[in-house]
């Protein structure tokens, strides 16, 4: 019954309730749960939660890693493929963190290749939308973005390959985490 458990469990991405589909949990009734009113109250909740994220990544975590690159001398293509990078990728970190070393691992390549994806196509579009405002054109040089794709298609690549016995050993971690510092390195010498 436990195999079964966990077997539903990494199929659906969360824990089945007792007929086998995945229901929410309910809030307490102070809040709402049980009489009525538990999605509007949970949409509500997820809303100050993002109005609230947003505050402080604005506010205070984007200008803290703004000073840090500044402080150590890092031109604008290092500080963003490695804190500014960092702190945009924060939550899918502790999110795959929090997964593998959970009950159960349900997060998978999709997760992790579909955020990357929804970063790289929805922020690039929503910025050069805004960007081009008012009928004004955005310039892009085709440089970084011919090296940036190159680097992520190895990186799926790389990922593809690791992943095809369900399972990331030490090893590959270990030549994930090298590939990724000489893309850092690659970076630092760009310029020159």
């Amino acid at each position: 019954a436990a195999s079964a458990s966990a077997s539903q469990r990494s199929l659906s991405g969360s824990a089945p309730s007792v007929n086998g589909t995945c229901d929410l949990p309910a809030l307490p009734s102070a809040l709402g749960g049980k009489t009525g009113g538990n999605a509007a109250l949970s949409a509500a909740l997820t809303l100050w939660a993002f109005i609230g994220l947003a505050i402080v990544c604005d506010e205070f975590f984007q200008p803290s890693l703004e000073k840090i690159s500044e402080v150590l001398k890092l031109s604008p293509d290092v500080a963003g493929a490695t804190f500014l990078a960092a702190g945009s990728s924060a939550p899918e970190l502790f999110t795959s963190l929090a997964d593998a070393f959970g009950d159960g691992s349900s997060i998978g390549m999709g997760t992790i290749v579909g955020s990357a994806m929804f970063n790289i196509l929805v922020i690039v579009a929503l910025s050069a939308a805004v960007a081009g405002k008012g009928g004004a054109s955005l310039k892009i040089d085709y440089r970084p973005v011919t090296r940036d794709v190159c680097f992520y298609s190895y990186s799926i690549l790389l990922l593809a390959l690791f992943f095809t016995d369900g399972e990331i050993e030490a090893w590959e971690a270990a030549v994930m985490w090298v590939s990724y510092l000489g893309y850092i390195c690659f970076m630092m010498f760009n310029e020159k």
